[in-house]
């Protein structure tokens, strides 16, 4: 009985202990705007703008072919994608890119997109 004690005491602290060294960090960054405040390039390779007001700061961000373009749960072209934010100027966008780089993993869009 001692030893079952003993044995689940040290489980408890040591897993304490573990979870202490643990330590969160954010990996990526993400821009809250509506579909008005974003400038798509012309083409999947190019630079992104997102203007909230006329006194906001211009934020650029480079699009890649990596990026993914994505409308509720479909992934879209930038096409679509364009089509659907000229449709719908209000629609919540959420812009990700990688802390520290200026490069957008993928774009966001409330919505439902149908083909």
């Amino acid at each position: 009985m001692n030893k079952l004690l003993v044995t689940s005491l040290l489980v408890l602290f040591s897993a304490g202990a573990v979870a202490q060294d643990t330590k969160m960090r954010s990996v990526e960054d993400g821009h809250e705007v509506n579909a008005s405040a974003l400038h798509l390039p012309a083409s999947v390779s190019g630079t992104l703008n997102i203007k909230n007001c006329t006194d906001c700061p211009n934020i650029a961000i480079e699009l890649t072919a990596e990026s993914q373009l994505i409308i509720g749960n479909t992934v879209v072209t930038l096409d679509e994608l364009r089509r659907f934010l000229d449709a719908n100027p209000s629609t919540p966008v959420l812009v990700v890119t990688p802390i520290g780089k200026s490069q957008v993993s993928r774009i966001k869009v409330a919505g439902n997109f149908k083909r």
